[in-house]
């Protein structure tokens, strides 16, 4: 490539003081090299001779030419004087370069959005404007300093926070609050897009499909498209229809449901096979007869939330991210909790940002989330 060329032709010049001929061989660039030290410790000083030397006329390109009769250009003098430190910033800009190190740009401005946190969004570590029109891999780039692996598509570090493999920790993305079915290279991020990357551990749960730390997505903008009419119950459905989606009665694969989650059992099939499958919906919160329970910190421990009434979670309803549809429950284990935890997400937004799924109380206000613990 040009740049792997630009990196080689420096370092000849560095190393040797000149650049061998193009078809020239390596063999014979190194000869001419000794044959000049040779040639130059024989020669007393101020003392000079012109003419020809084995019988190759000076000027060829096979000619090893003396000091006095290479043209140096003004700049040469100092690269060679500070060669060794030039080589070390060359050595060390292909070993980020190897790595896929990337540096921070200018380009931090756009109409999408990022969040960036840890711990299952215990911590937060970036909330910023997002460059849109590329990829979610161009817009993470253009704030923070990125490492990848894998050719590229996987990304291994964020601002020096690495995966670690021993750990079981590694960074992972949702685009609407979805998890895409293709990686941050690929997925290509559209004006009004929300993305979301969180570093967590996986051991216990290595597929949380979907989250609500991103409401009102998935259900304005959606993933893989935007939807087109959204089923929701009250007090929901006012939320959407202020963020500009088309709320209507009839089926959906989109669907915000507000209820006991017995009842919700009943009339939505994603709930529940959610239900019947926790993990395998990717659920960090979950109702278990009359207890709630929640993932804890180590994304395995599941801990019983005791003054818990009612949650909010989130589950795919087709069969992998790429059918769109989503399913925003607000399940309660009685109909008043349910009411008064939508109420409260109505009112105050804030209480699912940045939360994979939250727990409430009696009173509708939120306790515990997944994969955080107790607030």
């Amino acid at each position: 490539s040009t740049r792997t060329a630009n990196l080689w032709w420096l370092r000849a010049v560095v190393t040797y003081g000149c650049v061998r001929e193009v078809g020239a061989s390596p063999t014979r660039s190194r000869h001419c090299h000794r044959e000049r030290r040779r040639w130059a410790k024989s020669q007393p000083l101020g003392q000079h001779t012109r003419g020809r030397r084995n019988d190759v006329s000076i000027g060829s390109q096979e000619t090893c030419l003396r000091p006095e009769h290479r043209k140096q250009p003004p700049w040469t003098e100092a690269v060679v004087r500070h060669r060794r430190w030039i080589t070390l910033l060359l050595v060390t800009a292909v070993a980020c370069l190897a790595v896929g190190c990337e540096r921070v740009s200018d380009r931090a401005a756009g109409n999408a959005h990022q969040l960036v946190t840890k711990g299952f969004g215990a911590e937060t570590l970036r909330d910023e404007a997002a460059a849109d029109g590329g990829s979610v891999l161009d817009a993470l780039r253009a704030t923070s300093t990125v490492e990848t692996a894998y050719g590229g598509g996987f990304v291994n570090a964020i601002d020096g926070l690495a995966s670690d493999r021993s750990g079981q920790r590694d960074w992972f993305f949702y685009v609407n609050g979805v998890s895409p079915g293709r990686g941050a290279d690929q997925q290509r991020l559209r004006a009004g897009d929300s993305v979301w990357w969180d570093y967590h551990p996986w051991g216990g749960l290595i597929d949380a499909w979907t989250v609500v730390g991103l409401w009102p997505e998935p259900f304005v903008h959606g993933y893989p498209k935007r939807p087109g009419t959204v089923t929701a119950d009250p007090p929901l459905d006012d939320v959407l229809r202020a963020a500009g989606v088309t709320v209507g009665p009839g089926p959906s694969p989109w669907r915000v449901r507000v209820g006991v989650d017995a009842a919700l059992r009943t009339t939505d099939p994603a709930w529940r096979r959610a239900m019947a499958d926790p993990v395998g919906a990717g659920l960090t919160v979950r109702i278990d007869g009359n207890r709630i329970r929640a993932v804890g910190a180590d994304g395995t421990t599941l801990t019983d939330v005791p003054e818990a009434r009612a949650i909010a979670a989130a589950v795919l309803t087709g069969a992998t991210p790429e059918s769109g549809g989503a399913l925003l429950a607000v399940a309660g284990l009685d109909a008043t909790a349910a009411r008064l935890a939508a109420g409260r997400i109505a009112r105050e937004p804030s209480v699912l940002r940045g939360r994979f799924a939250v727990v409430f109380d009696e009173s509708g206000n939120p306790i515990a989330a997944g994969g955080q613990g107790r607030l």
